[in-house]
């Protein structure tokens, strides 16, 4: 006997899994306390190792990197965008309030970035940059990091 539920046309609802919600909250737990994860995301088949970080970091770190670029050319025009990208790591802040119900994270913050993309060489080969993506692109991860080989 076959009934509505084990007949391959019936109307199932379907659950859609957009984002991981254990990785989601694991940023929660990096935004809320600072901390950092070694981790490995893949993304379009893609390895993409870093550390996990606060949204707060990413932001203080890019506004810094980006002000550095103008000081000598346009020293008020760095010191202002330095300011605003500032501003959005001030949105993480409330992420620290544990009693208030947050919205799930978006996005992921990694440091020290390394891509790797097939047998070659990491992108980019020494120090690692700062990577951000979007939570629902992340397709797996493992905890940990990629070995990054100097010598090449």
């Amino acid at each position: 006997m076959t009934t509505d539920q084990d007949s391959p046309n019936s109307e199932r609802p379907v659950p859609v899994v957009r984002e991981d919600w254990f990785l989601q909250s694991l940023v929660n737990l990096v935004n809320r306390t600072g901390a950092q994860i070694g981790i490995t995301l893949t993304v379009g088949g893609t390895q993409v190792s870093g550390h996990l970080s606060s949204g707060k970091a990413y932001f203080e770190e890019f506004a810094s990197v980006f002000a550095q670029s103008f000081e000598r050319s346009a020293p008020e025009f760095a010191a202002a965008m330095k300011e605003v990208f500032e501003e959005y790591g001030q949105l993480y802040d409330d992420d620290k309030k544990a009693d208030q119900p947050r919205d799930p994270p978006n996005y992921i913050h990694l440091k020290n970035v390394h891509i790797f993309t097939g047998p070659n060489s990491p992108i980019p080969k020494n120090d690692g940059s700062w990577w951000r993506g979007r939570i629902r692109e992340v397709e797996g991860f493992i905890l940990g990091t990629l070995g990054v080989d100097e010598d090449d």
